[in-house]
């Protein structure tokens, strides 16, 4: 199994024993760890693109932060 693939099933693994102990929505735990991984890649890329133009757009951290509390927010069991 490649670098990726286990990374993702070791992501998919922490879903499914948050949906298992009542944290997470009831949600395909694989798709959860792609739709998060996605997140999380997709707005490195954008950020640091953004930062490649212009050395002041450093908001990686922040941008970050937030896309977790919003993600953290929408899986809850809670809502």
């Amino acid at each position: 199994m490649d670098l990726s693939r286990k990374a993702l099933s070791m992501i998919a693994r922490i879903f499914k024993e948050g949906i298992d102990a009542g944290a997470f929505i009831e949600a395909h735990p694989v798709a959860m760890a792609d739709i998060f991984w996605s997140m999380f890649s997709g707005i490195v890329l954008w950020e640091e693109s953004k930062r490649f133009i212009d050395d002041r757009k450093d908001y990686l951290k922040e941008t970050l932060d937030l896309a977790m509390r919003i993600f953290r927010q929408g899986i809850s069991a809670g809502n």
